[in-house]
């Protein structure tokens, strides 16, 4: 808790044009003669952590056009299969199929961030794209579609993935990587 100091214990007598940078958090600090201490700040609590990461999920789920699409194209399939049956039914589905795709797209973006599964981003992005198309096919030729909740659960799987790369591409502080990641997933 607190503000941070950086301090060079080095003395740079050597040369007084000489500098040495240190990084961190993406920002390089750069210490002189007549410069060996550095005010960095204060940490971000964990609370501003959390609402970081909720923020960024929401702009994941809304920014990604990806999802958007899949999303929507399941809701289509439920929305037309609950014609027939009351609104609290039809919304109940649609509830099931949301929730099947966040829980598997949960599941695999948090064992991906955490380093326990590795995929290949190239076929993961491919595997994202069909599911886009299959859905719409199921959709468009298939009037009673079954089994909805499972499709959204195992390609929320497979959506996981391709947003996991981007998280370990954002060197995550170890420290607080499963609230990071847990917040991620609340937005």
């Amino acid at each position: 808790p607190g503000p941070i100091t950086l301090k060079n214990a080095w003395r740079l007598a050597a040369d007084p044009a000489s500098e040495v940078v240190c990084a961190i958090d993406d920002r390089a600090w750069v210490f002189r003669v007549g410069l060996e201490e550095r005010e960095i700040g204060t940490p971000p609590r964990s609370s501003e952590v959390l609402g970081s990461f909720v923020k960024l999920g929401m702009h994941h789920v809304f920014g990604g056009i990806d999802h958007v699409l899949f999303v929507i194209a399941l809701l289509l399939a439920a929305a037309q299969s609950s014609r027939e049956k009351s609104l609290a039914q039809g919304l109940k589905s649609m509830a099931a199929v949301v929730t099947g795709f966040t829980v598997g797209h949960s599941f695999t973006l948090i064992a991906a961030g955490l380093d326990l599964i590795r995929d290949e981003p190239r076929i993961t992005e491919s595997i994202i794209a069909l599911s886009i198309v299959v859905v719409g096919a199921e959709n468009y030729f298939r009037r009673e579609i079954r089994w909805r909740v499972l499709t959204a659960t195992l390609f929320g799987l497979v959506h996981g993935f391709g947003f996991a790369d981007v998280l370990r591409d954002m060197a995550l502080p170890k420290d607080r990587l499963a609230v990071c990641l847990v917040s991620f997933n609340l937005g």
